[in-house]
């Protein structure tokens, strides 16, 4: 019996020991982060594919866009990322395209796809 005592006392002096140095807070911390209930995990983003017409949304003094968007009559309109693929996409204006991108949302909230990949279907 006692040494089942000591064995239990050693024990717990562990645990206090890594309890007062901080040594399990981090994982329990970590675990919160994960996902524990009530703790939101930040939005991963989801890849699609969408045809549809690039259309400028801005243009500059010589006319040429700075911003366009697909619009595609069964999905939506969706804001291009202006990085990438999608900065080639503006030498594509009125023309139809099969994206394939990361959906994602901007700093104000709306929906933006960052173009991984895109195809010509015509114009």
């Amino acid at each position: 019996m006692r040494r089942s005592t000591a064995k239990v006392r050693v024990a717990i002096a562990a645990v206090l020991a890594g309890t007062l140095l901080g040594l399990g807070w981090t994982a329990a911390a970590e675990g919160e982060r994960a996902g524990a209930p009530g703790v939101a995990a930040p939005p991963s983003p989801e890849r699609m594919v969408v045809t549809g017409t690039v259309e400028a949304l801005d243009k500059n003094l010589l006319g040429q866009a700075t911003k366009v968007q697909i619009v595609s009559s069964a999905m939506g309109n969706f804001l291009i990322a202006d990085t990438g693929k999608g900065q080639e996409l503006k030498k594509h204006v009125g023309e139809t395209v099969t994206v394939t991108a990361q959906r994602q949302r901007d700093a104000e909230g709306n929906e933006i796809l960052s173009v991984e990949r895109y195809e010509i279907r015509g114009g």
